[in-house]
């Protein structure tokens, strides 16, 4: 067996990849004619249209946002109708101050749009989005959630790019300024030295001081809500891509002197504990080299 048999290649991977996109493409049309004029959020049994309790109204970008997708990935333009009516339906909550949503709303659909076709409507509405979110701020420096000015989510992360694009759009300083604190203050509270993050933070609304770590969706205030992690990592990688910040996308606190952190050499003697170990960099680096050259054997 050769190495390329074990190493697919991206070219070898699309026919997979266009099945896959073909699937999706099915299983919107399948919704756009049996729900017409539906925003799902979640199935039960499998099945749309049979949703309970939404606890808040955040989801209702992402079936438009699909479509989208679909339109600029096929360039059909069946998607484009779609797509655009029920987008528009999303167009009042430009100025819904009771969510910390507007980002999951608007980047998946507006912003979408407004990729494709430029029309100036669409820049406007983003902005004004980007501006109500950031009405959101509190004096400890973030954007609170809809539970109430005391609460920080890691969600969050996921719109303040909202927030940032605003900025950038318009040159204006202060959104730029809301959006930055508000991942510094995340980044502070709500990310662990080891990486892990926490779903919710709680401050003092009179002072602004931290007060403690807590959930609403993980296991426990101390464990990892798997889904707010990858919030945290899209977010913070999007921070980073619209504001240039580098401290949005740390490798590792500067000081660090190894390659790879978090390796053990003796756990029960209490030695090298989540810390970088000399073989682990290594074989770090010769995967590395390896992967570059195609081939196992570098010399």
């Amino acid at each position: 067996m050769s190495t390329s048999d074990l190493s697919p290649t991206r070219e070898s991977l699309l026919p997979a990849l266009r099945r896959a996109l073909d699937l999706a493409a099915g299983r919107a049309q399948l919704i756009l004619d049996r729900y017409p004029n539906y925003l799902p959020m979640y199935t039960v049994g499998g099945k749309w249209g049979r949703e309970g309790e939404r606890w808040t109204h955040w989801c209702e970008g992402f079936f438009p946002g699909i479509l989208w997708l679909l339109h600029h990935a096929t360039g059909d333009a069946s998607w484009r109708h779609p797509a655009r009516s029920l987008s528009r339906r999303l167009e009042p909550r430009q100025h819904d101050r009771a969510v910390h949503d507007l980002g999951f709303l608007f980047f998946s659909t507006y912003l979408r749009e407004y990729h494709q076709t430029g029309e100036p409507h669409l820049r406007d509405v983003l902005i004004q989005a980007g501006r109500t979110l950031a009405l959101r701020r509190q004096k400890g420096g973030y954007l609170c959630s809809f539970l109430g000015p005391h609460s920080l989510f890691i969600d969050i992360m996921m719109n303040v790019g909202l927030v940032f694009w605003a900025a950038r759009e318009t040159g204006d300083a202060d959104l730029f300024r809301v959006a930055r604190e508000h991942c510094q203050t995340t980044a502070r509270h709500l990310v662990r030295p080891d990486g892990s993050t926490a779903h919710e933070g709680l401050f003092d609304v009179e002072t602004g001081q931290f007060l403690r770590q807590s959930t609403q969706q993980g296991w426990s205030p101390e464990s990892t809500w798997a889904r707010g992690l990858a919030w945290a990592l899209y977010g913070f990688t999007t921070a980073w891509g619209l504001s240039a910040e580098d401290e949005f996308l740390p490798l590792r606190r500067p000081e660090w002197e190894g390659i790879l952190m978090h390796g053990v050499y003796h756990f029960h003697k209490g030695l090298g504990v989540d810390e970088s170990v000399a073989w682990g960099d290594y074989l770090f680096v010769e995967a590395l080299v390896k992967a570059i050259a195609g081939k196992s054997e570098v010399g």
